[in-house]
């Protein structure tokens, strides 16, 4: 048996493309792999928002917006954190409200999620 084998090349192949997918998909939601832990872990809480910005990207001609946040964790400890996420046009008044409820990990406080992308997985 060679390299070039279908015993080989299958499994290699169908492994790669499971990885790619995977890739884009978390690139196109923005969504890592710490966001399933978030969403069962994770604690919720009320985050302020500072500012809300354009990076200058655009999905689907959809910008994606920075989300300056403050938020305070359960050990009292106010964190500073940003947030990037595509909004549809549809959905631009978040960008106008003042609290976002969000989740983060108790044991990682600087790793949030909104909770509105949360509830899609």
């Amino acid at each position: 048996m060679s390299f070039g084998h279908p015993l080989f090349v299958c499994p290699a192949v169908l492994i790669f493309y499971r990885y790619l997918l995977r890739f884009i998909f978390r690139k196109l939601t923005g969504l890592n792999s710490g966001s399933a832990s978030i969403k069962f872990k994770g604690i919720k809480t009320e985050a302020k928002v500072i500012s809300v910005s354009q990076t200058g990207t655009y999905i689907n001609e959809q910008p994606m917006m920075r989300f300056e946040l403050e938020y305070t964790d359960n050990k009292h400890h106010v964190h500073r954190n940003s947030l990037k996420k595509i909004v549809g046009f549809l959905e631009l008044d978040i960008t106008k409200q003042q609290h976002l409820e969000i989740f983060y990990l108790p044991e990682n406080p600087n790793l949030i999620a909104l909770a509105a992308d949360l509830n899609t997985i």
